[in-house]
């Protein structure tokens, strides 16, 4: 038996909730500022960063938390993340320190100030830095912990493995040193993900610049004929510096079938909360890439196959019982007293296959001197497995 942490990481905008008891929240947003649910700062190399963060516990009892600083990075499909308390540190997270205990008691309905001093490094070369504060809840008496099993292919249970669950939030930092801008975004690569009922594009984007950037997507579909049948712009979420990101949009309207050409440029924009270091609108991404790819409904497809077999089968088996009876059989006058059951025992058939081959009808009465088909007397034909099944 083993334990397994699992760490939840919510980045909540203006106020982040921890359990529905906790909050942290920046003590002095700036009024200025666009978006005040994380902090910005620019300074120059050498200076310091001092600020508060505030956090309120909303319930009846009271709370312990824990508090620490981090790096941030993007995850793959785009997204702002701040890394983990056991992850190594080289910026804010290495800068910052907290000024009081990294745990505070925090009284019910109450709330504790945690002023942070951020120390930029007297070489640090012009761009972006980030990182954030980050608030863990701590619990001394921890109640039964969740079971999670495992079981093999027979289910048998293989193993147990108690599951605790810790919930952390935090507030996004991010610093600007002033200087020269590099933007530099590659784009590596650009193509299709499908699945039975989706068409995803999938593109590939390196950040080797010193600043955070927004790319966004246009994507143009056109079919065979060159026709247009779909545009769209989305944006890919946000690029750090040093991160490659593959973000994901997904075509919403696409048709059930067809062979398509979807082409793609990208546009994006420095993402920066500062005054004094601009936001570039709408830099282009020289170029653009190409993929082409089919749309097949292949369930559909096999639906119709499977369909084609069973009546190709039917048929096959009408024409070969239609031929048998051109060949083996002739034709034979009712006599008097004679009924469908006597005909039928004194050729040696089943009488409900005589019946089915002279589309008899219910109640099968026959008449004096009605003609029918029977098998001629050197070909007393069986009934084959597939009829004994319809008509036995």
């Amino acid at each position: 038996m083993f334990w397994l942490t699992v760490m939840l990481l919510g980045i909540i905008p203006a106020v982040a909730n921890a359990n529905g008891n906790l909050t942290i929240v920046i003590k002095n947003p700036n009024p200025y500022s666009d978006n005040q649910s994380w902090y910005s700062f620019e300074k120059k190399p050498g200076e310091t960063v001092d600020d508060v963060a505030v956090i309120k516990n909303l319930g009846d009892q009271p709370v312990k938390a824990h508090v620490y600083a981090v790096d941030a990075t993007s995850n793959e499909s785009g997204s702002f993340i701040l890394k983990l308390e056991n992850e190594p540190r080289s910026q804010i997270g290495k800068w910052t320190t907290i000024n009081s205990n990294d745990t505070v008691n925090v009284p019910p309905r109450g709330s504790v100030e945690v002023p942070f001093q951020i120390k930029i490094p007297d070489n640090l070369t012009p761009g972006q830095y980030f990182g954030g504060i980050v608030l863990e809840e701590v619990n001394d008496s921890p109640g039964p912990l969740d079971i999670a099993q495992a079981a093999d292919q027979n289910g048998q249970i293989i193993c147990c493995t108690n599951v605790l669950i810790k919930t952390r939030i935090g507030l996004r930092i991010y610093l600007t040193i002033p200087g020269t801008v590099k933007e530099n975004l590659n784009w590596l690569d650009f193509n299709t993900l499908q699945n039975k009922t989706s068409t995803s594009f999938q593109f590939k984007i390196e950040n080797t610049g010193n600043v955070a950037l927004e790319p966004e997507a246009t994507v143009e579909i056109f079919d065979s004929f060159g026709n247009q049948v779909d545009r769209f712009q989305k944006s890919l979420g946000e690029s750090l510096p040093g991160t490659t990101i593959t973000p994901m949009i997904s075509w919403d309207q696409r048709p059930i079938v067809g062979s398509f050409t979807a082409t793609a440029s990208l546009n994006y924009r420095v993402k920066n909360q500062t005054t004094t270091v601009g936001i570039l609108h709408g830099s282009p991404i020289s170029g653009t890439k190409k993929v082409n790819f089919l749309i097949i409904p292949w369930e559909i497809i096999i639906l119709a196959g499977l369909m084609l077999i069973i009546l190709a089968t039917g048929y096959g088996i009408y024409t070969h019982n239609k031929h048998n009876v051109k060949m083996n059989w002739e034709k034979y006058t009712v006599k008097a007293g004679e009924n469908i059951s006597s005909i039928a025992k004194a050729h040696g058939i089943n009488w409900k296959h005589m019946a089915r081959v002279n589309k008899l009808r219910a109640p099968y009465l026959l008449k004096e001197n009605e003609t029918l088909l029977v098998p001629k007397k050197e070909h007393h034909e069986q009934p084959t497995l597939f009829e004994e099944k319809k008509h036995g």
